[in-house]
């Protein structure tokens, strides 16, 4: 499972059982590593946390500065689980983020 012959890194994420079997996500392609590892490695980041009190504000300004430059960031998840003011910081003013791609936001409804 190499998609479009990129690795795959997934960070903190659980199966049904309570853990992944690393050997297993190996063999499929998909690297486990850190939270702070998958920021700094990945050329396309999609989020589907759901919002929780732990991820509020999961991708914030300081994270955001230690992603790749020219990263795609994707929000599948809760509309604050990104801060967008500082997203939209990374993305303007010769910000290193590429794109990003919002499900949704902080303010359903409305444009950002």
């Amino acid at each position: 499972m190499l998609a479009l012959s990129r690795n795959i890194f997934l960070a903190d994420c659980m199966t049904k059982q309570g853990h992944w079997i690393e050997e297993e996500l190996l063999t499929k392609g998909i690297h486990l590593t850190s939270f702070e590892e998958m920021i700094s490695r990945s050329d396309t980041i999609s989020i589907h946390d759901p919002l929780k009190d732990s991820t509020r504000n999961l991708i914030y300004a300081d994270v955001l500065n230690q992603m790749k430059p020219g990263v795609y960031l994707i929000n599948l998840a809760g509309g604050v689980v990104v801060d967008e003011e500082a997203l939209l910081h990374a993305m303007s003013n010769g910000g290193t983020m590429r794109a990003a791609a919002l499900d949704v936001h902080k303010q359903e409804g409305e444009r950002i």
